[in-house]
């Protein structure tokens, strides 16, 4: 059988501390944030959860973990005080070993453990952003080892410049906002306007808010650009 763990922060539960999941984490969705209006007099209500900015946006989701080790009681006091220590109302990130492309953020907290003299459960409970994010950025540097061969996308974020460039990019549920790195000044477009990117500065444009999709940026120079920015899924 397969043991399961995950990496909060720096640490890794199942090869440092030896304890694995069992069965299954409990990972909630998120709930949308539904604005709702009653109608008096009318039938239902007034449905305006997009009205403010054309999306939905959602709650924070709760992740419950529960965790097993073997060992005595007096092995185990010592253990649960340096996992207290460790992460008890820290936010941090958090990837689960059997979803390894993508990485939670949250604040973690240890609700209960149980012990005996054969084994002990510990439950820990993660108040986690809605979204999950991808483990390797567009943009950054890629992470070999934990990269999943069958679900991981690679990402050609350096992009060549010549004259007028139209650069596709492929969005996922989060909306983002890219940073971009050019090696010479150039300007970028994006519905209508127009933004200047001077050379060899990291320039984040926050009028250019991208959402799901393929979406198009129009670069006009010579040289080339880096693109940086982390999609994030439900």
């Amino acid at each position: 059988m397969q043991l399961y763990g995950a990496q909060f922060g720096n640490k890794h539960t199942l090869r440092d501390w030896g304890m694995y999941i069992v069965n299954r984490q409990d990972i909630k969705p998120p709930e949308p944030k539904k604005i709702m209006i009653d109608i008096p007099g009318g039938n239902g209500s007034l449905d305006l959860t997009e009205a403010l900015i054309g999306e939905v946006v959602y709650e924070n989701r709760e992740i419950e973990c529960e965790f097993y080790v073997i060992g005595g009681e007096t092995l185990w006091s010592g253990l649960y005080s340096e996992i207290l220590a460790y992460v008890h109302g820290k936010r941090m990130k958090i990837v689960f070993d059997d979803d390894s492309s993508y990485y939670y953020m949250g604040r973690v907290s240890v609700d209960q453990w149980k012990s005996s003299r054969q084994h002990s459960v510990i439950t820990i409970n993660i108040d986690a952003d809605p979204f999950k994010y991808e483990l390797n950025p567009y943009g950054e540097d890629w992470l070999w080892d934990p990269f999943d061969f069958v679900y991981g996308e690679i990402y050609d974020s350096t992009v060549a410049i010549s004259g007028t460039t139209v650069v596709p990019l492929t969005i996922k549920q989060m909306p983002v906002i890219p940073t971009f790195l050019p090696n010479a000044a150039m300007t970028v477009m994006h519905q209508g306007s127009t933004y200047n990117l001077p050379a060899n500065k990291e320039t984040k444009v926050y009028d250019i808010r991208l959402t799901e999709g393929v979406q198009n940026l129009t670069f006009v120079g010579n040289g080339s650009v880096k693109i940086s920015f982390t999609n994030g899924v439900l």
